[in-house]
């Protein structure tokens, strides 16, 4: 059965809050090029609304790094600005996010995938799961 997408949902960063969420059990389903730079976008598995996230060090980070790779499920609350106290960006503000990963256990039957690597670990690196504390350790990935 066909999933109608509707509108993309967008978020401006200067506009939000800390603490809200952004994507609710969204698929990764890629990077788009946008006038600004790259567009991550979700699939919401449950309602089926397609997220389109903004340009962010912490997603490309991931991305890079084996952390957020096109069909894992996450949920991804925006944290608020933070100000980077060294390096080359030193002084300048960075946005904030939680992002937590569901392993393939943790979801409904239909939307879990046989493929991809052991739960729990991701180039070997441990993966924290979306529904433990541990969880808090994947923001410190940066």
């Amino acid at each position: 059965m066909p999933i109608e997408l509707g509108v993309p949902k967008y978020f401006k960063y200067s506009e939000l809050e800390g603490g809200e969420q952004l994507v609710a059990k969204g698929e990764f389903v890629g990077v788009t090029e946008g006038k600004f730079g790259n567009q991550y976008n979700f699939r919401e598995i449950e309602s089926g609304a397609h997220v389109v996230l903004n340009k962010a060090g912490a997603f490309e980070w991931r991305i890079e790094n084996g952390h957020m790779v096109e069909g894992e499920v996450f949920d991804i609350y925006f944290e608020g600005k933070e100000l980077i106290e060294s390096g080359d960006y030193a002084g300048k503000e960075a946005n904030q996010f939680k992002i937590l990963k569901y392993r393939d256990s943790e979801l409904p039957t239909e939307f879990q995938k046989s493929a991809g690597p052991p739960e729990g670990k991701v180039n070997d690196t441990p993966v924290a799961s979306a529904s433990t504390p541990e969880n808090e350790a994947m923001d410190d990935l940066e």
